[in-house]
Protein backbone atom coordinates (compact mmCIF):
# COMPACT_ATOMS: atom_id res chain seq x y z
CA UNK A 1 0.00 0.00 0.00
CA UNK A 2 1.33 3.52 -0.85
CA UNK A 3 0.23 6.60 1.39
CA UNK A 4 0.16 10.60 1.60
CA UNK A 5 0.27 12.39 4.79
CA UNK A 6 -0.91 16.05 4.69
CA UNK A 7 -1.68 18.82 6.88
CA UNK A 8 -4.53 20.41 5.54
CA UNK A 9 -6.50 23.84 6.78
CA UNK A 10 -9.74 22.86 7.91
CA UNK A 11 -11.55 25.16 9.80
CA UNK A 12 -10.77 29.16 10.81
CA UNK A 13 -6.87 28.40 12.70
CA UNK A 14 -7.96 24.67 12.33
CA UNK A 15 -5.64 22.23 10.59
CA UNK A 16 -5.37 18.67 10.63
CA UNK A 17 -3.81 15.86 8.97
CA UNK A 18 -5.19 13.77 6.27
CA UNK A 19 -3.93 10.61 5.24
CA UNK A 20 -4.91 9.08 1.65
CA UNK A 21 -3.95 5.70 1.36
CA UNK A 22 -3.70 4.27 -1.97
CA UNK A 23 -4.65 0.09 -1.76
CA UNK A 24 -3.44 -2.55 -4.76
CA UNK A 25 -7.02 -3.15 -5.47
CA UNK A 26 -6.61 1.01 -7.17
CA UNK A 27 -8.79 2.59 -4.34
CA UNK A 28 -8.24 5.14 -2.26
CA UNK A 29 -8.81 5.63 1.52
CA UNK A 30 -9.53 9.07 2.62
CA UNK A 31 -9.27 9.76 6.08
CA UNK A 32 -9.23 12.71 8.82
CA UNK A 33 -8.96 11.35 12.09
CA UNK A 34 -10.01 14.59 13.58
CA UNK A 35 -13.28 14.78 12.29
CA UNK A 36 -13.41 11.26 12.84
CA UNK A 37 -14.32 10.57 8.83
CA UNK A 38 -13.42 8.75 6.12
CA UNK A 39 -14.57 7.62 3.00
CA UNK A 40 -13.30 5.19 -0.20
CA UNK A 41 -13.22 5.97 -3.40
CA UNK A 42 -11.75 4.63 -6.43
CA UNK A 43 -8.82 5.58 -8.28
CA UNK A 44 -10.08 5.27 -12.35
CA UNK A 45 -13.16 7.52 -11.50
CA UNK A 46 -13.24 10.57 -13.09
CA UNK A 47 -12.25 13.81 -10.49
CA UNK A 48 -15.70 15.44 -10.87
CA UNK A 49 -17.34 11.95 -9.64
CA UNK A 50 -14.88 11.69 -6.26
CA UNK A 51 -15.44 15.14 -5.82
CA UNK A 52 -19.07 14.58 -5.78
CA UNK A 53 -18.84 11.34 -3.43
CA UNK A 54 -16.54 13.12 -1.30
CA UNK A 55 -18.49 16.37 -0.62
CA UNK A 56 -21.74 13.94 -0.21
CA UNK A 57 -19.76 12.22 2.94
CA UNK A 58 -18.86 15.26 4.46
CA UNK A 59 -22.16 16.96 4.12
CA UNK A 60 -23.83 13.71 5.33
CA UNK A 61 -21.14 13.33 8.15
CA UNK A 62 -22.06 17.44 8.79
CA UNK A 63 -19.00 18.90 8.21
CA UNK A 64 -19.38 22.58 9.42
CA UNK A 65 -16.78 24.29 6.71
CA UNK A 66 -17.23 24.54 2.99
CA UNK A 67 -17.17 20.90 2.26
CA UNK A 68 -17.07 21.40 -1.61
CA UNK A 69 -13.62 22.91 -1.20
CA UNK A 70 -12.31 20.54 1.15
CA UNK A 71 -13.85 17.62 -1.01
CA UNK A 72 -12.17 19.92 -4.16
CA UNK A 73 -8.59 19.53 -2.34
CA UNK A 74 -9.01 16.03 -1.36
CA UNK A 75 -9.46 14.50 -4.68
CA UNK A 76 -6.63 17.05 -5.81
CA UNK A 77 -4.21 15.20 -3.56
CA UNK A 78 -5.44 11.39 -5.28
CA UNK A 79 -4.47 13.07 -8.62
CA UNK A 80 -0.70 13.67 -6.98
CA UNK A 81 1.78 11.36 -7.66
CA UNK A 82 3.41 11.77 -4.14
CA UNK A 83 2.26 8.41 -2.65
CA UNK A 84 5.63 6.46 -0.92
Amino acid sequence: MKYLQEKMHLLGERHSNVYIIKTPEEKYIVSIPDLHWSAQIGCLEEFQQKVEYLNDSLSFHLYEGNSYELAYRLSKLTELNRFR
